[in-house]
């Protein structure tokens, strides 16, 4: 296994009329699963800065997928958007 890192960067659309309020990026490899979240208000058109820094593993020996996603919640929203 191979650990690595990546800088994701998350944008709400300018299209978008709701303030992001919190980020979650999450990846799986084999039964191992990394998160990182992010707090802040992201208005429509803004993005999340810095970038979030995620770890993942991938590599020989792994017997799953490997898969990203990401998770956000509206401002004055209670549940989670996937």
């Amino acid at each position: 296994m191979k650990h690595h890192h990546a800088c994701v960067r998350v944008q709400n659309s300018k299209d978008n009329t709701r303030t992001i309020a919190t980020v979650s990026v999450y990846h799986k490899y084999n039964h191992d699963r990394e998160r990182q979240t992010w707090k802040g208000f992201l208005k429509p058109g803004s993005s999340t800065e810095p970038t979030l820094e995620v770890s993942y593993e991938t590599g020989f020996g792994g017997t799953s997928k490997d898969w990203w996603y990401v998770t956000w919640q509206y401002q004055g929203q209670g549940g989670i958007a996937l």
